[in-house]
């Protein structure tokens, strides 16, 4: 194990025995120095694990500065780095496995560094893999804390669990672990996500078109698919429903019928935030793209549900009614 403090070996259990030298990884003397000391003195090196952790500097994108990127990327990605470059010559080498995280995959508003660290590892490992060395980036979704006494914010977990993320348990992760190295990929998602409802939040794409279906999870047809052939009346309210359940779905109602037809979107408990996520879900939904300022403008379940079924008819909405806030 390498650590830039060095400290005491952990316990890992019955027949394992753990060594801890002190290395900065993003040193390449030090990583040079640990690699020779290990040829030196102890069996030949069968497998990497990066799992070097980012320093706690990240910021939305529009603050982030290189200082911080640079603290970020010291172990993530130049410790990567150097670690494949000093084991890329070992024939013993069974396997490296890098410690990636699912924001790299679908982003987070502040985890910028950390975000491009993880993507980082996940091209190396990519590019390791093409060079027909053992090459696994996992991109781990949430972990349930493993130390007494240690808590995630009740926020950040009620925001992961309202988009369908609930947290892995550690052995159910280390569990897995045989069969991700085993997989034979370079690049393995691995957590516990309801596709259906992490998609409904956001914005449409390839990507995501490949890991839901066009039917929620009780089999019921949701956004477009179940406007197909509807008339009139009926395709007016099929859409209030599928606008409905969007929102209490991304306001955290119990069900879509805690929701007026015509309930206005302030009312409900929208801000600024939720206005993305809404239209991202809207987006999803129906498979239209949506202003940015579009909840702003429509800010009623009613007139939401009218722009949108003018867009799916192929109409162009009514310039008067932008920005009036008026009911019909």
């Amino acid at each position: 194990m390498l650590s830039r403090t060095g400290g005491p070996a952990p316990a890992l259990g019955d027949g394992v025995t753990a060594h801890v030298h002190a290395c900065d990884l993003g040193s390449a003397p030090d990583v040079t120095r640990v690699l020779a000391e290990l040829a030196a003195t102890a069996p030949p090196v069968g497998g990497v694990v990066h799992a070097a952790q980012e320093a706690a500097r990240d910021l939305p994108l529009a603050q982030q500065t290189w200082e911080n990127l640079d603290a970020v990327f010291q172990a993530k990605v130049y410790g990567a780095w150097l670690l494949h470059e000093a084991t890329a010559g070992l024939p013993e080498l069974d396997f490296f496995l890098g410690c990636s995280t699912a924001g790299a995959l679908f982003g987070a508003a502040t985890q910028t560094g950390a975000g491009a660290g993880a993507a980082f590892l996940d091209h190396l490992m990519a590019q390791r893999a093409g060079a027909g060395l053992p090459a696994t980036a996992v991109n781990w979704g949430p972990w349930a804390p493993r130390e007494p006494g240690r808590r995630l914010s009740s926020s950040l977990v009620r925001s992961w669990e309202g988009q369908g993320i609930t947290l892995l348990e550690e052995d159910e992760a280390t569990d897995a672990l045989p069969a991700l190295l085993d997989a034979g990929r370079a690049q393995v998602l691995m957590g516990r996500c309801d596709w259906n409802r992490f998609v409904a939040r956001r914005a449409p794409s390839a990507l995501f078109a490949e890991l839901v279906s066009g039917s929620a999870a009780d089999g019921t047809p949701t956004g477009i698919d179940a406007l197909t052939g509807t008339p009139g009346a009926a395709r007016s309210a099929g859409i209030n429903a599928i606008v409905r359940a969007r929102l209490a779905d991304v306001l955290r109602f119990e069900s879509a019928d805690d929701i007026e037809p015509d309930a206005e979107l302030a009312a409900l408990g929208m801000d600024s935030l939720n206005a993305v996520e809404i239209r991202n879900a809207l987006e999803a939904a129906f498979r239209i793209t949506l202003p940015a300022s579009v909840t702003f403008d429509r800010p009623s379940v009613d007139l939401l549900g009218a722009y949108i079924e003018e867009l799916l008819s192929g109409a162009e909405a009514p310039a008067h009614e932008a920005g009036t806030g008026a009911h019909r």
